[in-house]
């Protein structure tokens, strides 16, 4: 193909790709638009992760013989990806060079591409093929992606928060959507064989994280460590979270969580382990500092404005008795500590 007429693809597949708000939809897009211009045999997309224990590596698309496959982080948030090491030769090789080209022992070529987000490798495409693409389309392929890394990058600036570079409530509107879409869709022979044991074992929760007393650290501190607290309260969540959960800043001092496919039981020890790990943990001039923590099960389906007014209840009790401590929703109706119906969420003082 003439390279005018690469240049037009280019264009074309451009305006396509920059339209794509969401991650999931852009990797899935992009192995989709490799797969048409290269026709590899093989392609598999993988995505680093950040995990406490390091970079694991997740399998996100894979097409062979035309065959595409996706695999959504939520929808297989059980499965343990590995642990990125030295068995993944090829693909820390590629993260040193945007694009790979390499001969393999059988005649054939494998094509390493990574992608990055504000300079970061989020993760790289393999793909597999019976013959070299040629330079002019190595070369669009190679500009493709260097404008999809800054798109990337917008994407990255508009859903984060800038100050803890966790997602931001914006984000937590869409990403609780596809939670609630993915529920729906999960057959029930790939789990727990009633909805009663499902919900038990199987749920998905949503968290609310507040810290204790976050306006006196403001006033008594100032608002630089302040922040400063926020940050680190940011790096800790990350820590204590699996690396497929979400954690979102609502604003101020408020945090949200949401995890999936875990019991009732593992919920309340993954959110105790979180303010245990604050209360514990040295924070510079400022000391000790406490959180509070609301939870509930999400129900499937249901509206976030809902699910958050539950966990606020219980984030609101949590504060009314104490503060430093983990309040689970339903347990609190069960015990007759809340009442039914649930009052209207609204904005409610902490302090």
């Amino acid at each position: 193909m003439p390279q005018h007429q690469y240049t037009i693809t280019l264009l074309q597949v451009l305006s396509h790709l920059t339209r794509i708000r969401d991650l999931d939809m852009l990797e899935l897009s992009l192995s989709a638009v490799l797969q048409e211009q290269l026709q590899p045999e093989q392609l598999t997309y993988s995505r680093l992760l950040e995990s406490p224990t390091g970079l694991r590596v997740h399998t996100m698309v894979r097409i062979d013989k035309g065959d595409l496959r996706h695999f959504p982080l939520e929808e297989h948030s059980r499965v343990q990806a590995p642990l990125l090491g030295d068995k993944n030769h090829w693909l820390m090789a590629s993260l040193e060079h945007n694009t790979r080209l390499t001969r393999r022992g059988d005649g054939g070529f494998q094509l390493l591409l990574a992608l990055h987000q504000d300079q970061q490798a989020i993760g790289v495409f393999e793909l597999q093929l019976l013959r070299s693409p040629g330079h002019d389309l190595l070369q669009v392929v190679d500009r493709m992606l260097g404008l999809v890394r800054n798109h990337l990058s917008l994407l990255r600036y508009a859903e984060h928060d800038s100050l803890t570079g966790l997602m931001n409530r914006k984000t937590f509107d869409v990403r609780f959507h596809r939670m609630m879409l993915m529920g729906h869709h999960t057959p029930m022979t790939m789990g727990p064989t009633t909805m009663q044991e499902r919900a038990a074992s199987d749920a998905y929760w949503l968290g609310v994280v507040d810290i204790d007393h976050f306006k006196v650290i403001n006033d008594r501190f100032g608002h630089l460590y302040g922040d400063e607290v926020l940050i680190l309260l940011a790096g800790l969540m990350r820590q204590n979270f699996r690396y497929h959960d979400q954690i979102f800043r609502f604003g101020g001092e408020e945090f949200v969580i949401l995890l999936g496919n875990i019991s009732a039981e593992h919920a309340q020890q993954t959110f105790e382990r979180l303010r245990w790990t604050v209360e514990h943990h040295p924070f510079p001039q400022v000391g000790k500092v406490t959180v509070s923590i609301g939870y509930t099960r999400i129900p499937v389906p249901s509206s976030a404005s809902d699910v958050i007014g539950q966990a606020d209840r219980a984030l609101y009790y949590a504060k009314q008795h104490g503060r430093n401590q983990c309040c689970n929703y339903l347990q609190l109706l069960q015990d007759g500590k809340l009442n039914q119906p649930d009052a209207p969420r609204g904005d409610i003082e902490l302090f």
